[in-house]
């Protein structure tokens, strides 16, 4: 056993729920290096994308940021922020680099005795060149960034920031092949029947929140092009839904399912489907996918994409998806399915990179350093 005088002190707005098995393996890698952790965050406000945090949990140690009505710029939380780290004493502080949560910034001055890692996506809009110079300011002034792909990882080199480290992104894999092992196959067949009663039409799933940037509308389109050949099974809710339907209905696709929101179960739904389907902009549902062993078809996601698709390896993966790329090569697929099946097998290989195990040792062992 080595040990190391270290203190790592996590901080983060809220604690989701697909974030909670990576922090608790870089919490339980930490403890067999002898190295003490923090997490700090707010045990019940909803920020991330709206996800509720997980609250108190009882594998980790943890101190409750409590931002008020979700509110990361006020005073308390920068002054319990200082607080924290005054009496907890740390060597590294890892924080959700984002420059929307203000009080960090309390924890990048100049004249401090530890270092700063920001962990993000890199997936930024198109600011103006005011707010683009503020936010390369800002990523500048950590000591080293872990990032969810080498498109990010590519980004901040590029910018001037050298100590930039990939290691990926995921909703927990370890919780999601345990889901998996408890379905039965009479189970999956069973569910498979209840959508369709043909082996040769392709079951195709999409699963995200139905907002403008995930272009669920491209998907729809492709159903009009491929008609019966292709079934498409879409998971979630938001605010394009009754858009999309109104779609649905005047083109009269009776290849297109919606199911609502589904959370607990939702990997019954990548087992039974054929190809799983990213059309815009997301991630952690491509990681979700490579955990299932899944064929996929994607854009750059978040960019995340072209680590989790390789052209002709494991799926197809094209910048931008048209639906006219997408019918294409759903028409292939169906009448190669040989070619699914070695699809999937890839997909199983490339997941192991996207493990939280690997994650979480990639990041110990540069704060290790």
């Amino acid at each position: 056993m080595i040990t190391i005088d270290k203190k790592i002190l996590i901080i983060t707005r809220v604690l989701p729920h697909w974030r909670r098995e990576i922090f608790e393996e870089i919490n339980r890698k930490a403890r067999s290096s002898q190295i003490e952790t923090l997490y700090v965050y707010d045990h019940k406000s909803k920020v991330m994308g709206n996800h509720k945090s997980s609250g108190m949990l009882p594998t980790i140690n943890s101190l409750d940021l409590k931002i008020k009505k979700n509110n990361v710029l006020k005073f308390e939380t920068m002054k319990g922020l200082k607080k924290i780290v005054k009496e907890f004493h740390p060597t590294d502080i890892l924080l959700e680099a984002s420059p929307r949560f203000l009080p960090t910034y309390t924890l990048l001055q100049r004249n401090k005795n530890y270092r700063v890692w920001g962990w993000t996506s890199g997936y930024f809009k198109k600011y103006d060149k005011y707010r683009n110079f503020f936010r390369k300011l800002i990523f500048k002034r950590f000591d080293g960034l872990f990032t969810y792909h080498s498109l990010a990882t590519k980004y901040f080199k590029e910018i001037g920031i050298k100590n930039v480290i990939t290691v990926g992104n995921s909703p927990g894999d370890k919780k999601i092949h345990q889901e998996i092992s408890t379905y039965t196959t009479s189970e999956l067949i069973n569910l498979k029947k209840q959508f369709t009663v043909s082996d040769s039409r392709l079951i195709c799933l999409f699963v995200g929140k139905l907002t403008k940037p995930k272009k669920v509308e491209v998907l729809l389109e492709t159903a009009r092009i491929i008609k019966d050949k292709c079934l498409f099974l879409i998971v979630g809710e938001g605010p394009e839904k009754l858009e999309l339907e109104n779609q649905k209905k005047k083109n009269n696709l009776n290849n297109v399912i919606f199911l609502g929101e589904i959370v607990e179960t939702v990997n019954k739904y990548f087992q039974i489907a054929d190809v799983f389907i990213l059309p815009g902009t997301g991630g952690l549902a491509l990681v979700q996918a490579l955990y299932n062993g899944k064929s996929i078809i994607s854009s750059y996601a978040d960019g995340i994409g072209p680590d989790a698709v390789i052209n002709n390896v494991n799926g197809y993966i094209q910048k931008n998806i048209t639906a006219k790329f997408l019918s294409d090569k759903l028409a292939y697929l169906s009448e190669n399915k040989s070619k699914l099946s070695e699809f999937e097998k890839n997909s199983v290989k490339l997941s192991v990179k996207f493990s939280t195990s690997s994650i979480a040792e990639k990041m110990i062992f540069q704060m290790l350093k």
